[in-house]
C-alpha cells in the first residue's frame, strides 16, 4: 500500500512519515508541493489501476504554487485516481474551510497538530472504504456483462 503525503512543512512530513511507518506503512512517498503531487497522480493515471499502487493522499490545504483544493479537485476529474482517497491535514480549522475541503473531493479533514492515533484510525478507514467501493464497482460491472 502507497501512500503519498504532500505537506511543504519538513518537520511536519518527517513526521507524518514516521507515524505512518511505525505503523507498518512502507511505502510512503513525500513531496512538498501540489504541483510534484499532480506529477505523480498524473503518471500513476497513465498507468493501469493495478499498476499505480497510490492508496491514498494525506494532503496539506495551503501549499507553494498549486494549493491541496485544487490539487483534489484536479484529482477527481482524473479516471482511476479519482477514486483515490484524500485526507487533508490542515492548521485551518474554520467551518468553511472544512466545507471547500469535502466540496474539493476530500475523504476527510483533521486540523494540526494531529495525534498519531487519530491520523492511523482515518487512514485505515478511508483505505477500507476505497476497498469496499472498488469491490462494489466490480461487482456491479460483472452483473452487467453476465
Amino acid at each position: 500500500m502507497s501512500i503519498l503525503i504532500v505537506e511543504d512543512s519538513e518537520t511536519i512530513s518527517s513526521l507524518l512519515y514516521m507515524m505512518l511507518s511505525n505503523a507498518g506503512y512502507e511505502d510512503v512517498v513525500t513531496v512538498a508541493s501540489g504541483e510534484d503531487a499532480l506529477d505523480i497522480l498524473v503518471e500513476c493515471e497513465m498507468k493501469p489501476r493495478h499498476e499505480c499502487g497510490l492508496d491514498l493522499v494525506l494532503m496539506d490545504i495551503v501549499l507553494p504554487g498549486i494549493n491541496g483544493l485544487d490539487v483534489c479537485r484536479q484529482m477527481t476529474e482524473m479516471g482511476h485516481v479519482a477514486m483515490i482517497p484524500v485526507i487533508f491535514l490542515t492548521a485551518q480549522s474554520e467551518e468553511s474551510v472544512m466545507a471547500e475541503a469535502f466540496e474539493a473531493g476530500g475523504w476527510d479533514f483533521m486540523v494540526k497538530p494531529i495525534s498519531s492515533f487519530d491520523l492511523l484510525v482515518r487512514v485505515k478507514a478511508a483505505m477500507r472504504k476505497r476497498r469496499d467501493l472498488e469491490k462494489r464497482i466490480v461487482a456491479m460491472l460483472q452483473e452487467e456483462k453476465g
